[in-house]
């Protein structure tokens, strides 16, 4: 960052470099929407209280102002601030026009430079609706945002907003592109379960495990006419691997076994389907107070036939809807914000770059929702979530 000699005195700029560094390193190249008659906020200024407002509970625009206001010594150690404080109406306009697209390419450009790419990492691809986004009185619907989210470091990589559910399959593929895939096991649930995406996986040089249902008819009844048949001889003569896993939490017994072959000469298309190495059943039979309910499923997959690592990669699928979705709902509001535009697309981004901080700090062990109470309340603690961003 470049700073004039007049400058200097109102910022410690080792210090503050050092505890922002992501935002000055990562999001200075994001183009400021204002005209310059109306640039009484400096932008950077703007994005850093907004993600360190995130961080500490925010969850909109006159909760950012609130924040702020609150740590205004605090932000005038490490900010220039040359017009105090913005208003929530400057966060809300200033976010509402900043270009999306530009925005996530600073957020993605962070992540790769912070978090080292792990080889054998499961990338779990999916999709949430911020309901709060729509107006029906203008037929808009609400804002559905696809994810990726990577196990190992618990984080979001990227993500990419489409207009309802049903056009995930259109964003998947460019999504796949923002990402580093080398090395990683991808899973999707039935939506991405695409012959294109395969490919694309797979070109990426990594694996996938792909959820198949009634969107590929034909295949579906193969596979699953292939195992049913299998399981009435009890597999005998067939090839395969399996592993069984039984879980009991709170009254609740869930036995889930998973079946895998790799024998597919017999499969009708099946060389359609990039590297297509084995294909999957798990049968889950759940019993609650006595009652017993079963649930059969079927997958693709690139990986060869090992029970216990594809076993662990569908289990691992659905840390994204307990560790990311179900977390911006409860703890951010993120379905209670009636936001629109880039708006809307802009602040699902912030809640994830809060998110991810929050998630990599280590020093505290504590949940998510305290966390953010702990950074509100200790500066300190703030301050080392902060520079784990750097």
């Amino acid at each position: 960052m470049m700073m004039n000699e007049k400058n200097t005195k109102l910022l410690k700029i080792e210090d503050a470099s050092r505890l922002h560094g992501t935002v000055f390193n990562n999001f200075s190249s994001v183009v400021d929407p204002r005209v310059e008659r109306t640039k009484r906020h400096k932008l950077l200024d703007i994005i850093f209280i907004a993600v360190a407002a995130a961080v500490c509970g925010a969850d909109n625009w006159k909760a950012i102002e609130v924040f702020a206001q609150a740590k205004k010594d605090w932000l005038k150690s490490v900010l220039e601030l040359p017009n105090g404080i913005p208003s929530h109406a400057t966060f809300w306009r200033v976010f509402r026009r900043i270009d999306a697209t530009e925005f996530h390419k600073c957020f993605v450009r962070w992540i790769q430079a912070a978090f080292e790419h792990v080889e054998g990492d499961i990338i779990a691809i999916d999709g949430k609706t911020m309901r709060g986004s729509g107006d029906s009185s203008n037929g808009n619907s609400p804002l559905h945002i696809v994810s990726a989210w990577a196990a190992e470091h618990n984080i979001t990589l990227a993500q990419i907003k489409v207009r309802g559910k049903s056009n995930e399959i259109n964003a998947i593929p460019t999504l796949l592109d923002t990402i580093t895939i080398r090395g990683a096991v991808v899973t999707m649930d039935a939506m991405g379960c695409q012959k294109t995406i395969a490919r694309r996986i797979i070109a990426g040089e990594g694996d996938y495990v792909l959820a198949l249902k009634g969107n590929h008819g034909l295949m579906h009844d193969e596979v699953e006419n292939y195992f049913l048949q299998a399981l009435a001889i009890d597999f005998e003569g067939v090839e395969h691997d399996v592993q069984t896993s039984l879980e009991k939490n709170h009254g609740r017994i869930e036995k889930r076994t998973v079946y895998v072959t790799a024998d597919l000469d017999w499969l009708p298309g099946k060389d359609q389907w990039a590297n297509l190495t084995s294909i999957v059943m798990v049968i889950s039979e759940r019993t609650i107070k006595g009652k017993t309910s079963k649930e059969i499923r079927f997958y693709l997959s690139s990986l060869k036939p090992v029970a216990s690592r594809i076993a662990h990669a569908i289990r691992t699928h659905w840390g994204i809807e307990n560790k990311v979705h179900w977390i911006l709902d409860v703890s951010f509001g993120e379905d209670k914000n009636q936001l629109s535009d880039n708006g809307a697309e802009n602040f699902s981004l912030l809640s994830k770059i809060a998110l991810n901080l929050l998630k990599q700090d280590k020093t505290a062990k504590l949940s998510v929702p305290n966390k953010r109470f702990k950074a509100s309340m200790d500066q300190a603690y703030l301050e080392t979530i902060l520079k784990a961003a750097a």
